[in-house]
């Protein structure tokens, strides 16, 4: 497999996370890595939604898949990183970063300018499995 990416910037708003998905989605199947497209969604529309709700802005997206595994990276122009928050048990948000942490082969945040570039990657181990029930 070749090395294949894209990318897109869209400024914030309800649909973007939707936008970002698709753009993730597409490139995967076109890629080879339609087994990863489920989790790699949800993964790109948690991170994605962090990005809108908290940072607003202009909200950019690159993928990149590799042999090795798929990377998604979303950019935003707020410099502070994510912090994993601890939500009450009554709470319907805040587990974005624990969704990440727990289903992501490895994920971080790093400062880029005035802003930051929180990622994702997964490997085909991440995949989810067929369940024989």
């Amino acid at each position: 497999m070749v090395n294949v990416q894209d990318a897109a910037i869209w400024e914030a708003a309800p649909t973007t996370p939707g936008r970002a998905r698709a753009l993730v989605e597409q490139l995967l199947c076109r890629s080879g890595f339609g087994e990863l497209v489920p989790t790699a969604t949800l993964l790109t529309s948690e991170v994605v939604t962090n990005a809108v709700l908290h940072v607003g802005g202009t909200i950019s997206v690159r993928v990149m898949c590799r042999p090795s595994g798929v990377r998604v990276e979303v950019e935003d122009t707020s410099g502070q990183v994510p912090v994993r928050g601890d939500p009450s048990h009554s709470s319907t948000s805040g587990r974005g970063l624990e969704i990440v942490e727990a289903l992501a082969t490895d994920w971080g945040a790093t400062r880029e300018g005035a802003g930051k570039i929180v990622w994702f990657e997964l490997t085909e181990e991440a995949a989810p499995r067929a369940s024989n029930d």
